[in-house]
């Protein structure tokens, strides 16, 4: 008894769904609601003067025929590319970093450095070898030559 029930049910509810889309193709198939309407390619003013749109066309391609290409030459703007400023070189000597001592009276640090293997002790700001130190840290310094930076790590 339950399934036929169910299937009287089943047969409603699709007899429900066909009665749905046949209904909707004909109102949206009918005469009534469907209006011719002309399009056209000139622009109307408010005015009413009519203005015909116009547009170029490229035939810029190759003739299958006689196959020859027609290209159109269009010369291109003078871009100016700009000046590459190649900066100047600096040669670095052989510099080595061994360590740093730091004053307990006033704090200044002194830092042993080797530059081309010769052992040269600097104070922060000090110029040897047109070389200048300019930051320390326990594990690293900065140097600078020539407005070039270096990091310079201990060994």
């Amino acid at each position: 008894m339950k399934n036929k029930n169910s299937t009287y049910l089943l047969i409603v509810l699709v007899l429900i769904v066909w009665v749905v889309i046949i209904y909707r193709l004909v109102k949206y198939t009918s005469e009534d609601s469907v209006t011719s309407s002309s399009f056209s390619m000139t622009n109307k003013s408010p005015e009413g003067i009519i203005f015909p749109d116009t547009f170029n066309l490229l035939l810029s391609y190759n003739d299958p025929f006689l196959k020859r290409t027609t290209t159109v030459r269009k010369t291109k703007p003078l871009i100016k590319k700009p000046e590459i400023k190649r900066e100047k070189v600096v040669q670095w000597p052989q510099l080595s970093y061994y360590g740093m001592v730091k004053s307990r009276e006033n704090g200044n640090k002194t830092i042993n450095i080797a530059i081309d293997h010769r052992f040269y002790i600097m104070n922060l700001g000090e110029l040897i070898e047109n070389i200048q130190l300019m930051i320390v840290t326990r594990d690293s310094i900065m140097l600078k030559k020539e407005g070039n930076n270096k990091v310079i790590y201990r060994k």
